[in-house]
């Protein structure tokens, strides 16, 4: 048996305690509390957000019914803030959206740092490729939109946070989540750059998207947010040749 295929037997005889020994028990009853512990730590903000108590009761609801089956912690609780969603009608609708905005943080912090690029090795791409240039997005980026303002709930939430609370909470939040000289950034936008970014993620030529934005009216203009997205670090020009 390979290792992959015992490692994933394994984990999945630890879901089944009718047949653990008493050994194995007390081993199952410390991979729980282990993942529990993984909750808190990738989660923190949700855990602040509604209490110790009821965070505990959410995620060890959350282990019976998604048990690791990976020994790689790091890829445990994607199907947290889904889970949050379907099983917790409450007075906090905004909930399972944090939950995501930190499981997406919890895989920028643990992917890829993105290269910092040159602005005037990219004015110098722009300025030879003309409209045809296709841009691409900064390595691991990904661009999140919300129905509440959550990057506003998230900030709130820190434990060094001294701002008011009374700050409106609906959205919609447009924001861009990378890595760069390994740190997290998470950056709002507006839905012009959002628009702009999500067709540059599409490999779609500078002339197409202006094109695209111009046919949707969205303001503020290609022309006005692509210096601002190249200083945020957040286009790359792709290595390809361009026809």
């Amino acid at each position: 048996m390979k290792l992959a295929e015992f490692q994933k037997t394994f984990f999945e005889s630890l879901n089944q305690p009718e047949v653990l020994s008493e050994g194995m028990k007390i081993y199952q009853s410390s991979m729980r509390s282990t993942l529990f512990h993984t909750l808190s730590k990738i989660f923190p903000s949700c855990k602040r957000l509604v209490g110790d108590e009821f965070f505990a009761k959410v995620a060890w609801n959350y282990i019976d019914f998604y048990p690791s089956l990976s020994p790689n912690l790091n890829h445990y609780g994607e199907q947290f803030p889904e889970f949050i969603e379907a099983s917790h009608n409450m007075s906090l609708p905004y909930f399972n959206e944090l939950a995501k905005l930190e499981w997406y943080w919890h895989q920028s912090f643990n992917g890829a740092n993105n290269r910092s690029i040159s602005l005037e090795d990219l004015s110098q791409a722009i300025l030879k490729q003309g409209d045809n240039i296709v841009f691409s997005l900064a390595e691991n980026c990904r661009l999140l939109k919300f129905e509440f303002s959550i990057n506003k709930i998230w900030q709130s939430c820190q434990p060094e946070y001294q701002g008011n609370f009374g700050f409106n909470l609906n959205g919609p939040c447009y924001l861009a989540l990378f890595q760069l000289n390994h740190k997290v950034m998470m950056l709002e936008l507006n839905l012009a750059e959002w628009t702009f970014l999500s067709y540059v993620s599409k490999g779609l030529s500078l002339l197409k998207i202006c094109k695209i934005l111009e046919d949707l009216d969205l303001r503020p203009g290609p022309a006005e947010c692509l210096p601002k997205l190249c200083q945020l670090q957040l286009i790359h020009v792709k290595n390809e040749e361009i026809s």
